[in-house]
């Protein structure tokens, strides 16, 4: 299915190796990059883009179906400039949606390179700070971990539902607006009866396994850096500087 390709991909390419904290830093760093910039800088961060793309071995149809969901938002704002200034508002608009497409196709790179419990971990480490604040950052870590690990689940769910009802007949596009409606909510209560059932499951486990908010939990492999996430960490503070300079 679609949504497939917006998961993990075990592979061995050197951003697989980078460590996950450090991959979190280049994005943040990337991002302002990307929103500073413009011209020839900007088109040099595409080509970085499409070199991360062609290295974490994604081929094009991963990369049009990172895109082709919004595609709509695309549309709207390139209209919405359009509108607002006639004479340069359509290359406004066409510039702030290359500006997002860019960070799309980041975001596909970083998800198809880092797997669920890598992420957690990252950000469990770049929030440990928040501790200081009493902020439960352990629950949040694992909250979040949850929800990267089930949204696809529940995506595919969607998927599977639209998919019955067009079986059994459904034709959205030939109906009212009132009947997709109808439609859509029937969808909608089939997801979050399905989304409650899976979270009770999920609850049982945890509490079957003596897990706690309270405790500090262990890892198997506790991640290190090495000498090249250094580098890449320096690179990423160095674009940082460079970009709020």
């Amino acid at each position: 299915m679609e949504i497939a390709t917006r998961r993990y991909s075990a592979k061995k390419t050197p951003l697989h190796r980078i460590d996950t904290r450090v991959k979190i830093l280049l994005i943040i760093a990337f991002s302002a990059a990307v929103f500073s910039a413009g011209g020839a800088l900007l088109g040099t961060l595409a080509l970085l883009v499409f070199a991360a793309l062609l290295v974490a071995g994604l081929d094009y149809r991963e990369v049009w179906l990172s895109l082709k969901p919004a595609l709509p938002i695309f549309i709207l704002i390139v209209a919405l400039h359009a509108l607002v200034d006639r004479e340069g508002g359509v290359l406004v608009g066409l510039l702030l949606v290359c500006r997002f497409s860019l960070l799309l196709l980041l975001s596909t790179v970083f998800i198809r390179t880092s797997s669920p419990l890598e992420i957690t971990t990252a950000l469990e480490f770049l929030l440990s700070p928040l501790q200081i604040l009493r902020l439960p950052v352990n629950a949040l870590a694992q909250t979040l971990a949850l929800a990267i690990r089930f949204l696809p689940l529940l995506l595919e769910e969607m998927s599977q539902i639209a998919e019955a009802q067009h079986a059994r007949g459904a034709r959205l596009p030939s109906v009212r607006f009132t009947q997709r409606m109808k439609q859509a909510r029937m969808m909608a209560g089939a997801l979050i009866g399905g989304s409650i059932t899976r979270a009770e499951g999920i609850a049982e486990g945890l509490v079957a396994r003596g897990y706690c908010l309270e405790g500090k939990r262990s890892r198997l492999c506790e991640p290190q850096l090495r000498t090249r996430d250094y580098c890449w960490a320096a690179l990423a503070i160095g674009i940082l500087v460079v970009t709020l300079w």
